[in-house]
């Protein structure tokens, strides 16, 4: 498949075909250059990339709860 670059302001810009799209639009990216090609990665670790981890758990995921110790006694 090709495109075509384009002027954006002071910016080039790149049309990618939807069929293509590595993630949904607005989710943070990483361009990076290795050699003479062009590299798109979704960020990783941001904020965005925990929401879809946390997408990932059924319902049941915290039903037990979570084990608490004693609180201990704080010397003030």
């Amino acid at each position: 498949m090709q495109t075509n670059l384009f002027k954006s302001g002071n910016s080039v810009a790149l049309r990618i075909p939807q069929s293509l799209w590595p993630v949904s639009p607005g989710t943070p990216v990483e361009i990076t250059k290795q050699g003479d090609q062009l590299v798109i990665s979704p960020v990783r670790g941001s904020l965005a990339c925990a929401i879809e981890v946390f997408r990932g758990f059924d319902a049941s995921f915290m039903e037990a709860g979570r084990e608490s110790e004693d609180e201990l006694e704080r010397n003030w």
